[in-house]
């Protein structure tokens, strides 16, 4: 799929430069800063806002609320799973 985005001359000068400059052609020039403005804006490529912060402590204590109020389904202790035996090696 094809995408024409409009330019002015200016941006298409400044873009024609940068990609003589770095030897990268045109559209890569054109990915890479309409990536790192993403970035910067705090956007993952996914189109998801990057949490940072509060915001991430949040969403990660939200998880783990999540995780530990699933039911234990084996009340087996970590050792009696892993199968170690009375000299803590495993079985």
């Amino acid at each position: 799929m094809a995408t024409t985005l409009p330019a002015d001359p200016d941006t298409e000068r400044l873009a024609q430069k940068l990609a003589e400059a770095t030897g990268k052609p045109l559209p890569t020039i054109v990915k890479e800063a309409i990536a790192a403005k993403a970035e910067a804006a705090g956007m993952s490529m996914h189109g998801r806002k990057r949490l940072a912060g509060q915001d991430l402590i949040d969403r990660m204590t939200a998880i783990s609320d999540q995780c530990a109020a699933l039911p234990v389904l084996d009340p087996r202790g970590s050792d009696d799973i892993i199968g170690y035996d009375e000299f803590g090696v495993p079985i």
